[in-house]
């Protein structure tokens, strides 16, 4: 039983370490991370304004999944997430 608490919390630092660590990429150089938006979404939305709103979010989230409350729902959005990034990527 211990053994499980441990492994799920060593999941969730890994899953939450993805999203933090982009997040303070994001902000740090966001030069290097604006082009992974697309062409789209870049003209809706200003570079800058548009990764500061999604490096909150992946903070958020990765504050949310090492809390580890309500932790099935931040899976779900943790996965949509990660879909919709590899999605729009396709190309790259």
């Amino acid at each position: 039983m211990r053994y499980e608490k441990l492994v799920s919390f060593l999941l969730r630092v890994g899953v939450a370490t993805v999203f933090l660590y982009a997040a303070v990429a994001a902000i740090l150089e966001p030069e290097a991370w604006v082009g992974f938006f697309p062409n789209w979404l870049r003209d809706l939305i200003p570079e800058q304004v548009l990764l500061l709103l999604f490096a909150a979010y992946q903070l958020g989230l990765g504050f949310w999944i090492l809390s580890g409350k309500r932790l099935f729902y931040a899976a779900l959005l943790a996965s949509a997430t990660l879909l919709l990034i590899i999605v729009a990527n396709l190309t790259l």
